[in-house]
């Protein structure tokens, strides 16, 4: 699997040279192997519900061995806050004036490790273009749509060998 900054430069071409940021998930077994799953989401309990989906299938129907590392790349809307607020009251990000559109490529392994790398969307009309990639080192909160993944694939049947 490549880096998160490679993905993400890799996306930014496509888009680009005309392609849509589509939600994609990308599994990789301890082997090497990869699958990838892409998305159509509505909304963001959707997104959890399709993400869990993606580990049941990822341990009960895909040609793959035990999963060691997921990259998710989204659109998303970001805002920073003072670290003191506690963002699970500030409500809809959309709804902020100060909000930054952002193609965000974020992994998380089977021990835990979480990483996210971002780049700004920058809209003139039909153009579009991004901000250099960078690690979001200070970047907090909880990789909870990435965990649905993993939940999905802990409850799934099958044992690998």
């Amino acid at each position: 699997m490549e880096n998160l900054k490679t993905h993400l430069t890799h996306i930014q071409k496509y888009v680009r040279e005309g392609g849509n940021i589509i939600p994609e998930l990308i599994i990789e077994d301890a082997n090497g192997k990869s699958a990838m799953f892409v998305f159509a989401m509505k909304d963001m309990s959707h997104a959890h519900h399709m993400m869990h989906k993606a580990g049941v299938a990822a341990k009960n129907d895909l040609d793959i061995g035990e999963v060691k590392k997921i990259m998710f790349t989204s659109e998303a809307w970001m805002k920073r806050f003072d670290k003191d607020v506690d963002v699970s009251k500030v409500g809809s990000i959309a709804n902020y004036a100060d909000k930054r559109e952002v193609l965000v490529v974020s992994s998380l392994d089977a021990e835990g490790k979480f990483e996210i790398v971002m780049s700004d969307v920058i809209r003139r009309g039909k153009y579009i273009d991004f901000s250099e990639p960078k690690q979001e080192d200070d970047a907090g909160g909880d990789p909870i749509i990435l965990k649905k993944f993993w939940e999905g694939y802990l409850e799934g049947e099958h044992e690998h060998k």
